[in-house]
């Protein structure tokens, strides 16, 4: 993702450097990129509510090690491909079942968006966010599957929820629409086969939030319609 956005910086003469935050051993949570001040004033149903994680996974942990260590440098924007490894809020947390998933992962990321602005001190930077793609086969049952699987629909819903839109507590500049883009490659249905279509897509996104780039070919999500009332996005 940092690569493709980097060549449509590229492409446009622009000159950056690009800071990649990568993970050996697989996805992570949201509460793991949030400092304890954001998961401690992220309010209901987070705060109170946040999963015992181990590694990694463990609240504040990659945000004191990956996140906070850059506080001092500039930013002009962020990029944001993450949810999988938080469809399980779906299911439960510490045991007790969440009664409204949408609105935790909303919370948690508004939360988490917030105290990197904040922290940074340089304003509402953009941040692009990858709609999570879907990841099972038509027709399967993730509930029965792989209960992992259960909550991506939530995930992306929460996604929508935290993007730009009046009356929204926090401006998550754009999300990249990747609903048209699932399918499996050599290493499943977690890695989607045309990973270099999402990033151009958020790309885009975020040329145009950043650098006020006019950038028309992003399909938007205009509502649902169509495929037998299946959701599907149109370029507008």
């Amino acid at each position: 993702m940092g690569n493709r956005y980097g060549s449509q910086c590229k492409q446009r003469g622009l000159s950056l450097v690009i800071l990649r935050s990568l993970l050996p051993d697989g996805g992570s949570r949201v509460e793991a990129w949030m400092s304890k001040a954001a998961i401690d004033t992220a309010g209901a149903p987070v705060t109170g509510n946040v999963p015992v994680g181990t590694g990694p996974n463990a609240a504040s942990g990659l945000f004191n090690g990956m996140v906070n260590p850059w506080t001092n440098f500039s930013i002009k924007a962020a990029l944001w491909y993450q949810g999988e490894a938080n469809a399980d809020q779906s299911c439960q947390t510490n045991g007790t079942a969440h009664s409204d998933p949408i609105a935790y992962y909303a919370t948690a990321y508004a939360s988490m968006v917030r105290d990197w602005r904040n922290s940074k001190g340089v304003g509402s930077f953009p941040i692009g966010t990858m709609q999570l793609p879907p990841s099972v086969k038509t027709g399967t049952n993730p509930a029965v599957s792989n209960p992992l699987w259960a909550g991506r629909p939530d995930i992306r819903a929460a996604q929508a929820v935290s993007a730009a839109h009046p009356g929204n507590s926090t401006d998550v500049s754009g999300v990249a629409v990747t609903i048209d883009l699932g399918g499996s490659s050599n290493w499943g249905f977690d890695h989607p086969p045309n990973k270099n279509e999402m990033s151009r897509r958020l790309a885009l996104q975020v040329l145009h939030d950043a650098y006020g780039l006019n950038e028309s070919d992003i399909p938007l999500w205009t509502g649902p319609g169509g495929c037998n009332s299946a959701l599907v996005s149109h370029p507008d």
